[in-house]
């Protein structure tokens, strides 16, 4: 097989009939080719499918004389084409299948049954190997060839002498991890694998709420619910849904029937209740005469409501705290939620005189240069309607008075993004010095038990020639540190800190829509 490289480009024909789509693995046949076809919706930087991930595809088959494509197999999740091209073999999830290529099946056709294959597997040697393919991956893809002047050969064969003495696979991740962190960088992550038998957890279902410390009265006491979001249904808190009548204050005097004092562990009642329908019996007062019964489904994380209780708490409080002249948002990462949360957040206000973006806690991603170009936008001029009032362009611009918060657990894109806005001057960091990891990572082999490691491989240099942030964090412009027991007594140094400067800020050079001049006289002057 000879490739000609000249004029490579010039030798692209369209493929009719084919419309843009999201499309992986593309394999040639004879009169065509076969492809994968995603359907559903996916924010991620680094899609791909392999052998591990899972998803349901549609598999496709486009012949070029047709000038057609069609739907040979659904619910793919990765499929592979025998060398004569003749058979592949497909996969549904944890079901395997061979089929015909080219020729529409269902899912179960050629089905492969697992159920009698047996392995025998020299731990030993699988781990030699693991571990070499892991010494490897940092070798090949370091962002540094040079490996930050570690002799990677010496390393690998100091810590390859250890393998012995792995008694399971979370040992050998260990001596990974032991011996990945002789480059003394972040990201450089070791997880998963074959990790035997495990038991079968057991969830433990949330009514959203903090309880009171018992008081000797005999029974639980509800002293506060977590507000939900009634229209998100990932944001919904069990006693906070509309109707239901228990409020702060009362008492629970039992669970699907079965008394629970206060000397129990409510907890416990729970057991397994995660989304199910679960019977509350609960009193105004701690007794058990005249209690109602109310039919509730617990949550399995109250995760996703107590950092909207937060995030709304930061909110009010700036809100009050400025008259209504600042806005407040939270970007918990830089991915599909941290975009989500931006928008959500970011266009309601602003209108606002200056803002607030809080990144404490931020836990990476990729979408930082996106929120970059929106508040890189400056006001040029207003657009003024007949109806209603001035618009601002660019429509949407945001104030240029800007405030970021920062702490000890802003990471990856998160510090990306808090020291690109410092080094343009679009905002004044507020804070204490980041976490210190921003040579990137992406998607590589995995092991062959299904474990794998990151290779740090994107390193982030400043236009002043020198390699920025990795091992140090960001510095804010004003340090400010959260006390614990200010934090324990509700108290946001940081977050009062933005308060002040902003408003010092709108003081100085006050900012908003402008009144409307007169408008041109334009009727024809006559003498």
């Amino acid at each position: 097989l000879v490739i000609h490289t000249n004029d490579f480009e010039r030798r692209i024909v369209a493929a009719e009939g084919v419309v843009a789509g999201n499309y992986f693995r593309l394999e040639a046949l004879d009169d065509g080719f076969l492809y994968l076809d995603k359907t559903e919706r996916e924010f991620t930087k680094y899609q791909n499918v392999n052998d591990l991930t899972g998803g349901a595809l549609n598999l496709r088959r486009y012949v070029l004389e047709d000038k057609e494509a069609k739907t040979l197999l659904s619910g793919v999740s990765n499929y592979h084409l025998s060398a004569d091209r003749e058979k592949l073999v497909y996969r549904c999830g944890n079901r395997f299948g061979v089929v015909d290529a080219g020729k529409e099946a269902k899912e179960g056709d050629g089905r492969i049954d697992l159920d009698t294959i047996r392995l025998r597997v020299d731990r030993g040697e699988e781990f030699l190997q693991i571990f070499n393919e892991a010494w490897r991956i940092q070798r090949d893809w370091f962002y540094d060839p040079d490996m930050h002047g570690v002799d990677w050969e010496a390393m690998g064969e100091k810590y390859r002498a250890l393998i012995p003495w792995c008694g399971n696979r979370g040992d050998l991740n260990y001596l990974i991890g032991e011996m990945i962190g002789e480059l003394s960088i972040g990201h450089t992550y070791i997880f998963g694998g074959d990790m035997g038998h495990r038991a079968p957890t057991v969830s433990v279902g949330l009514l959203g709420v903090d309880y009171a410390e018992p008081s000797g009265k005999g029974f639980h006491r509800i002293e506060r619910i977590i507000p939900g979001t009634p229209w998100m249904t990932s944001e919904l808190s069990p006693l906070d849904e509309p109707g239901c009548p228990i409020g702060e204050g009362d008492y629970i005097i039992a669970v699907n029937g079965q008394p629970v004092t206060d000397r129990d562990n409510i907890y416990s009642f729970f057991m397994d209740t995660a989304g199910k329908p679960v019977q509350l019996t609960w009193n105004s007062s701690p007794t058990a005469d005249g209690a109602k019964q109310w039919l509730v489904t617990p949550l399995g994380s109250e995760r996703r409501i107590r950092y909207r209780q937060w995030v709304e708490s930061r909110r009010a409080l700036v809100d009050q705290a400025s008259g209504g002249a600042v806005g407040y948002l939270h970007i918990p990462d830089m991915g599909e939620r941290g975009l989500i949360e931006f928008a959500r957040a970011f266009y309601p206000q602003v209108d606002k005189q200056a803002m607030i973006i809080d990144e404490r806690y931020n836990g990476g991603g990729f979408v930082g240069d996106m929120i970059i170009d929106r508040l890189e936008r400056r006001l040029w001029s207003f657009t003024v309607p007949r109806e209603g009032g001035p618009g601002r362009n660019p429509e949407r611009v945001g104030s240029d008075k800007l405030a970021v918060l920062i702490n000890e657990d802003t990471g990856s894109n998160g510090e990306f993004f808090a020291e690109a806005l410092k080094r343009k001057e679009l905002a004044t960091i507020i804070g204490m010095r980041t976490w210190g990891g921003v040579v990137g990572i992406e998607p590589h082999q995995g092991f062959v038990d299904g474990g794998g490691t990151t290779p740090p491989q994107f390193g982030l240099l400043g236009t002043d020639r020198t390699w920025i942030v990795e091992g140090h964090g960001v510095e804010p412009d004003l340090e400010v540190q959260n006390m614990p027991g200010d934090v324990m007594r509700g108290t946001d140094s940081q977050l009062e800190a933005a308060i002040e400067l902003l408003m010092k800020q709108i003081g100085d050079q006050p900012a908003g829509l402008p009144e409307i001049p007169a408008y041109p006289v334009k009727k024809k002057v006559t003498e």
